[in-house]
């Protein structure tokens, strides 16, 4: 590994995000991650009636046990998650917010800051450890692991959820758990297949379909079917990659392309910060994480990036308030040599952000030529995207809730990048980027052929008078 690229790479993440790295002979009084005031519940039914009542939760939130320490809650809390100890057995620290946790790539993994703690008298010594928590069996159990050999439990612990005892959904809870193998028929895969609802598949015609939660409306063509829905995106994701997808709200298939539609309401999301934006710098940063992680890939037998270049640069469209870009990746490892192309859409309302990944299959022998085809298709297919009145970019009023990144940080962020960040999105990119930088190059598979369906040809999204689903 070259150990010299890599140290640059991480110091210059520590300079230029102010990120303070905990040293083992200091303590810390303070922390953005955690506190030592009581304002949080100190038994069970308060916790439940401060943080739960009369709303959904997501699969993390709950209260869990934690060996040898006690009871504590996890709660949503802005960009991210809190815990707080309920009771434990420094109870002293009852009712403190003592760890936070932010989302990554994968729905059942976090990253998070925690506060250590030691006796010293009448009160305690802190320093703050990160770590990684995974979701386990639907969110009944969290596997801990720490960074820092100060921690007690470096090596990892498991937290149990005490309440909700019904942990996930009747739906979740009706999920098939495998995937489809090389072993299973295609007929027997089309059985499996059949069981969800597939919209446009019977009868495909031109229409437009409506996401509730962003009031925004998707034109879906005749030659596209989809999924929508959680139940039967989470089965159709576990059939296929062996994990549920909390995070989709629609995902669409046409020939060789597989798009995936998410909502994020992180607020209203500002274009100041556009101008900004240097291609080359973000191609850059993303071509060194890359050589930095080489080394270490090789030797863990994974994949790795030789060569990123740009089929689109980040591009902004000031009248659809849209994003666009796209890029190809030379890959090498286990497999031999191969070729991926990410391409992604932003598409900004007044509330969030529709969050579009638009994958593709391509050869090696793909030209640049037919690269820059398939990247058109996905601006052809965000020219069909609008928000409903009441929710576009241009609705904006004063007091409405606005997202900690502009557009710019954006999507330095989404290309894994920290070009532009700014210190509310920091706290939420910082643990991930630090340590999994390369992750978020691996290739996302298109699923082509599962069905037996011809492939068509994606025409141009035209609106005219035409069919609601």
């Amino acid at each position: 590994m070259n150990i010299n690229l890599y140290k640059t790479v991480i110091l210059t993440l520590i300079l230029v995000f102010n990120f303070s790295i905990v040293k083992s002979d200091s303590y810390q009084t303070s922390s953005p991650y955690w506190s030592t005031v009581k304002d949080g519940p100190t038994t069970q039914q308060q916790a439940i009636d401060m943080f739960f009542k009369g709303r959904d939760l997501d699969p993390i939130e709950g209260i869990y046990t934690v060996p040898d320490w006690g009871l504590v809650a996890i709660t949503k809390h802005k960009d991210g998650y809190r815990q707080y100890v309920i009771d434990v057995i420094f109870s002293g620290l009852n009712g403190t917010h003592e760890t936070t946790y932010f989302k990554t790539s994968n729905p059942n993994v976090f990253d998070f800051f925690e506060r250590i703690s030691w006796e010293d008298g009448s009160w305690y010594k802190f320093k703050t450890s990160e770590g990684k928590l995974t979701l386990k069996d639907g969110g009944k159990f969290a596997e801990v692991r720490f960074v820092e050999s100060f921690a007690d439990f470096a090596d990892g612990d498991v937290l149990t959820k005490v309440w909700p005892k019904t942990l996930i959904s009747t739906q979740s809870n009706a999920l098939e758990k495998f995937m489809f193998s090389k072993d299973l028929s295609q007929e027997e895969r089309n059985k499996k297949l059949d069981t969800l609802t597939w919209y446009n598949w019977d009868n495909p015609k031109n229409h437009i379909t409506l996401l509730k939660k962003p009031n925004a409306e998707i034109y879906i063509l005749e030659n596209e079917y989809y999924l929508k829905g959680t139940k039967d995106i989470n089965q159709y994701s576990w059939w296929v990659f062996g994990e549920e997808d909390i995070q989709s709200n629609l995902i669409i298939f046409s020939g060789d392309q597989t798009i995936y539609v998410r909502y994020k309401d992180e607020g209203y999301v500002t274009i100041d910060d556009w101008k900004s934006i240097k291609p080359e710098n973000l191609i850059s940063e993303m071509r060194q994480i890359q050589e930095a992680w080489k080394d270490q890939l090789k030797e863990e037998g994974r994949n790795y990036v030789e060569e990123l270049n740009w089929i689109y640069k980040p591009t902004f469209d000031s009248e659809k308030n849209a994003v666009y870009v796209s890029y190809e990746g030379s890959w090498n490892g286990k497999k031999g040599k191969y070729k991926t192309m990410q391409t992604n859409s932003i598409v900004l309302g007044r509330n969030g952000y529709l969050d579009i990944s638009f994958v593709s299959s391509i050869t090696n022998e793909t030209t640049k030529e037919e690269l820059q085809q398939i990247a058109n298709l996905a601006k052809d297919f965000t020219d069909g995207i609008d928000f409903l009145e009441g929710s576009k970019h241009a609705d904006y009023k004063s007091g409405d809730k606005v997202a900690a990144l502009g557009v710019g940080g954006l999507v330095a962020g989404t290309l894994g990048v920290k070009a532009l960040a700014k210190v509310g999105f920091l706290a939420k990119i910082t643990p991930f980027l630090i340590k999994f930088w390369w992750i978020i190059l691996a290739p996302i598979v298109a699923i082509v052929g599962i069905f037996n369906k011809q492939k068509q040809t994606p025409r141009k999204r035209k609106r005219k008078e035409i069919d609601y689903d």
